[in-house]
C-alpha cells in the first residue's frame, strides 16, 4: 500500500482485486469487512457492482447516523447481546436493527450500544466542556467590547450570540445596556474654555456563562455511547445482527498482527536495492507471520483441551497465551554442540533446561525435547 494512499481509495482497489481473484474460486463466499473508510459513494458501487457482501461502520460524519442513533435512543428496543470475551473488563453490547437508505441502496443497519465506551466518552466530553468554557469566555469578552448605535442592533447582536451557540453545554444568558460617551470634538487644538461637551448614547451586550446544562450533556454522552454497523446482506437468517457486530469486532485479530509485521527489531535496518526485492521481502515477512500465527492457534487448541493453565514469564498464568509470550519460555535455552573424533555433530541439552514446565510447553507446541538435539540433515 502506498503511504499517500487514501484508505478509500485502497479499499475501493482491493475489492477490485478481489473481485477478479478470489470470486470466481470461492463464489460469493466472501465477506468484506473493514472500518468506516470503506464507506464512500464509489466504493458501494464497486461492492453493489461486484455483488461482495460487506460489513462496515457508517461515518459519525454522515447525517443519517445521527438520525438513527437519535431513533434507537427514543425507541429504547435494545436486544442484548452480552460480552464477546472471556476477560473480566470486557464491553457489554446490546444492539437495535432496522432497514435504511443511504446513496439511493437499501442497507441493514446496526445501531450497537457499549458499555466500554461510556467511560471512555465520558472523558472525552469533559475534554470538551473544559475547551467550551474557555472558548467561551473568550467570546463573551470580544462581544463585551462592542458598542452599537441603538438598541435594536445590540439586541439583534446578542440574539445572534446565543443562538449561533445554542448546543453548547453551557447555559448562556445576556443582557443589553446603554452608555453615555462624549463625542469626539471637531476641530484640531485644545478645548475652548467655553467648550461644552456633547454626549451620545450607545448600547453594548453584557453575556453570562452560567451552569452546565446536564440534560445536553447526558444526550450527548448518550450518543457517543453508542455506533452503526452497516451491511448489503439482507438476510437476516443467513446473518443475523449479532453475527454481524461478532466479525466486526474480530477485526483485531488481524490488526493485532500488525505489531509484529511493525516491530522495529524484525523490519529495521534492512536495506533493499530494487522494488522486487521489497516486495519478496514483504512476502517472506507474511509467511513468517503465517507460521507464528499457526503456532500461536495450535498452542490455544491444545490449552484448550486442557485444565491447568501454562505459566509464562513474571509467574503469569494464562490458557490463551500470544506466541510471542510463548516463545520467550525458551529464550533463555542454551544447546551444548560438540564435535565427535568422526566429525559428527553431537547436540546435548544441558538438565538445568529439562524442566517438566518446558516439556508441557514443547509438547502443548507439538514437538518435544528432540528438536533441541536432533542434528538437521544437510
Amino acid at each position: 500500500m502506498d503511504g499517500n494512499l487514501s484508505d478509500r481509495t485502497w479499499n475501493r482497489e482491493t475489492i477490485e482485486e478481489l473481485a477478479q481473484l478470489l470470486v470466481p474460486h470461492i463464489g460469493r463466499g466472501l465477506l468484506y469487512v473493514a472500518d468506516s473508510a470503506l464507506v464512500s459513494s464509489k466504493n458501494l458501487e464497486v461492492l453493489a457492482k461486484e455483488q461482495i457482501p460487506f460489513i462496515s461502520r457508517l461515518p459519525s460524519t454522515y447525517k443519517l447516523a445521527s438520525e438513527l442513533k437519535e431513533e434507537a435512543q427514543s425507541r429504547e428496543q435494545w436486544t442484548m447481546v452480552g460480552k464477546l470475551s472471556d476477560k473480566a473488563d470486557a464491553a457489554v453490547y446490546q444492539i437495535q436493527e432496522r432497514t435504511g437508505q443511504l446513496y439511493d441502496r437499501t442497507y441493514r443497519f446496526i445501531v450497537v450500544h457499549s458499555s466500554s465506551l461510556t467511560q471512555q466518552k465520558k472523558n472525552t466530553i469533559d475534554r470538551k466542556v473544559i475547551k467550551e468554557k474557555a472558548a467561551l469566555e473568550k467570546d463573551c469578552t470580544s462581544l463585551r467590547k462592542k458598542t452599537f448605535a441603538c438598541q435594536s442592533d445590540a439586541e439583534q447582536e446578542l440574539q445572534s450570540f446565543l443562538n449561533a451557540r445554542e448546543s453548547c453545554f453551557h447555559e448562556l444568558s445576556g443582557t443589553v445596556f446603554s452608555v453615555q460617551r462624549e463625542k469626539p470634538r471637531q476641530g484640531k487644538g485644545r478645548r475652548p474654555v467655553s467648550y461644552v461637551p456633547q454626549y451620545e448614547t450607545l448600547w453594548q451586550v453584557d453575556c453570562a456563562i452560567g451552569a452546565l446544562n446536564t440534560k445536553k450533556i447526558d444526550a450527548a454522552l448518550r450518543m457517543e455511547e453508542v455506533f452503526i454497523l452497516m451491511t448489503n446482506e439482507m438476510d437476516t437468517e443467513k446473518l443475523p445482527a449479532m453475527d454481524i457486530l461478532r466479525k466486526y469486532k474480530e477485526q483485531h485479530t488481524v490488526e493485532a498482527r500488525f505489531r509484529w509485521l511493525k516491530d522495529p527489531t524484525v523490519v529495521d535496518q534492512i536495506w533493499l536495492k530494487n522494488p522486487n526485492r521489497v516486495m519478496a521481502l514483504g512476502y517472506i515477512f507474511l509467511i513468517g507471520l503465517l507460521v507464528y500465527c499457526l503456532l500461536e492457534r495450535r498452542i490455544r487448541k491444545s490449552l484448550a483441551k486442557e485444565t491447568k493453565p501454562i505459566r509464562l514469564h513474571g509467574n503469569r498464568l494464562t490458557k490463551a497465551p500470544t506466541a510471542a509470550a510463548f516463545l520467550q519460555l525458551f529464550s533463555d535455552i542454551v544447546v551444548m554442540n560438540s564435535v565427535l573424533p568422526n566429525q559428527a555433530i553431537q547436540r546435548a541439552l544441558p538438565k538445568r533446561f529439562q524442566t517438566d514446565e518446558l516439556k508441557r510447553a514443547l509438547k502443548i507446541a507439538g514437538f518435544d525435547l528432540d528438536i533441541y538435539t536432533t542434528v538437521p540433515l544437510e
